[in-house]
């Protein structure tokens, strides 16, 4: 019995290798042909198998930056600090990963910051966006992109506080 137990055994053991050698030498001979492989070669290099459309070359839109330089103060013995779009410059002459704050001009209060690596100087009170390259006054900035929601809650704590 143990006999042809083995002997089974060897039979399927045999069928399932080779069964796995027929597969690789079916791989093997899938580019052997020279002529298959020459139209393979031109159908590559008409663009038939490119998988990178136009549309996903372009690189995506993004916002476009808006700073508001909102103050400085000046200290005695400390470098000054900055305030532009609700951050500061105590820790660090960066604001973000695009912003970067300079050494302001103490005379004139300008304040050197560079975008993306472009260059422009600000005064407190300004707003510079970088869809139209203007410098313009903050109270001249038309807020309209801002919600009423906020509005409408200040609205009411004055109206609560007043009672």
């Amino acid at each position: 019995m143990r006999n042809y137990l083995l002997i089974f055994l060897i039979f399927t053991f045999n069928s399932v290798y080779s069964s796995e050698l027929d597969n690789a030498s079916k791989l093997r001979t899938l580019f052997t042909s020279p002529d298959v492989r020459h139209q393979l070669d031109l159908l590559r290099k008409a663009g038939k198998y490119s998988t990178i459309n136009a549309s996903e070359t372009s690189k995506p839109s993004r916002k476009s930056i808006e700073i508001k330089a909102q103050g400085i103060v000046i200290r005695e013995n400390k470098p000054p600090v900055i305030f532009i779009n609700n951050k500061n410059t105590i820790k660090s002459n960066f604001i973000n990963s695009n912003i970067k704050i300079g050494n302001i001009i103490k005379q004139s209060y300008k304040i050197p910051v560079s975008v993306n690596n472009k260059a422009i100087r600000l005064l407190p009170g300004q707003t510079w966006h970088e869809s139209d390259n203007k410098i313009k006054e903050s109270y001249l900035v038309d807020h309209s992109h801002k919600t009423t929601d906020s509005i409408d809650k200040n609205i009411e704590t004055t109206v609560n506080t007043t009672d």
